[in-house]
């Protein structure tokens, strides 16, 4: 076990290498680049502006992944301490990967640098947002400031669409570990062992509100719809689409309310009605004109 431990630790040291190696040239090129401008300022705000964007990402992608993962270990490891696969005699697929906490920690570690990376390349709606400043205009229908859609929408929806892409990334790596297991076995059908059940549906339930709060920015997303005769907000938008955008907000936080219900309940009934509550939504906002 000791042997395996180290050398997942130097598999992680040369990936770190071979990365920072990487960063580290790309920013030297750079630095030449803008220090042969009289810029080398710029440069030097870009790289905090970008360091500190990756952070932020980076501990909001570690606190959901990270979580995650540690929670579908924790019930993996114990169900493997009980006597391998909680439903199969026998060794699990990848059972000595699944009882390595280094496994986790390594597994955790690329996703989050993955996701990290991205809200890194996302600097400058960072900067716009920290130094939003009202232009005193507004709109003639959300009545918001001008500037919330120059700073902080873009910024919102970018945020609502990273927290969703953590989540799908948590759902698969959690799925996997829970299936490689015996926690989710597909033998006659899908079968869901209690604790994966509650996880899953926590997890789905957060999914969905964030889902619930992409849909509220959509609404002010309607100003910039490309109509068939004039850029803008149309008499279809203002009167039809936001309230069968709101139908949708409030179909997602309710389909979520089930699915929370269900970490205790455990069962497949409360996902059932919050997949129909979910039908229901999208049956009513495919009959808005478009």
């Amino acid at each position: 076990m000791e042997q395996r431990s180290k050398r997942w630790i130097v598999l992680t040291v040369l990936l770190g290498g071979f990365f920072g190696i990487n960063f580290l040239v790309s920013y030297y090129t750079d630095w030449l680049w803008f220090g042969g401008l009289d810029h080398a300022a710029v440069f030097w705000r870009m790289l905090q502006a970008r360091f500190a964007s990756g952070i932020l990402f980076g501990a909001i992608a570690l606190l959901i992944v990270g979580t995650n993962i540690w929670l579908a270990g924790q019930f993996t490891r114990q169900a493997l301490r009980l006597g391998g696969s909680p439903w199969e005699d026998g060794e699990a697929p990848g059972e000595v990967l699944l009882r390595s906490r280094m496994a986790y920690v390594v597994a955790a570690g690329a996703l989050v640098f993955v996701l990290g990376n991205i809200g890194a390349s996302q600097w400058p709606l960072l900067l716009r947002y920290m130094y939003d400043h009202p232009f005193g205009v507004s709109d003639p229908i959300f009545s918001q400031d001008v500037a919330y859609y120059v700073f902080s929408l873009p910024f919102y929806e970018f945020v609502a669409g990273f927290l969703i892409g953590a989540l799908v990334v948590s759902a698969v790596a959690v799925g996997l570990i829970y299936a490689a297991a015996g926690g989710i076995r597909f033998q006659e059908g899908l079968e869901v062992m209690p604790r994966p059940m509650a996880h899953l549906s926590g997890l789905a339930g957060v999914f969905l509100l964030v889902l619930a709060w992409k849909y509220r920015l959509k609404i002010y997303g309607l100003l910039y719809s490309q109509g068939r005769v004039a850029f803008g907000a149309g008499w279809v938008d203002v009167n039809v689409q936001v309230w069968a955008y709101w139908l949708l907000v409030l179909a997602f936080i309710a389909a979520a309310v089930f699915l929370f219900l269900n970490i205790r309940a455990r069962n497949t009934q409360l996902p059932v009605r919050s997949v129909a509550v979910l039908v229901g939504g999208a049956i009513a906002i495919g009959a808005v004109p478009a």
